[in-house]
């Protein structure tokens, strides 16, 4: 998925989601971004607190709106779609 695929598709979602990712069927709070190689890897980690729509918005809203979103893992899988589970946007 793309910076801007993602922000047209969110566009309407409350900023208060928070922001997940399901990795081998297990869900984990992103609590950062980074970016590396042309790439934006977000950042996962079980014991921090997620961000937020607002915070991930406001801290992508400078990048090349073209650049593909990853998960921050040993194999560094591309992310491909999201889904809403109560206040959660879970990144797949």
């Amino acid at each position: 998925m793309r910076l801007n695929e993602f922000y047209v598709s969110s566009e309407d979602l409350s900023n208060s989601y928070k922001i997940y990712v399901e990795i081998n069927k297990d869900i984990f709070p992103i609590f950062d971004i980074e970016f590396s190689d042309q790439k934006i890897l977000l950042v996962p980690n079980k014991y921090k607190h997620p961000l937020t729509l607002s915070q991930f918005n406001t801290r992508t809203s400078q990048l090349d709106d073209h650049l593909s979103l990853f998960c921050k893992t040993n194999e560094i899988p591309k992310l491909f779609g999201y889904r809403l589970k109560n206040d959660q946007l879970i990144f797949g």
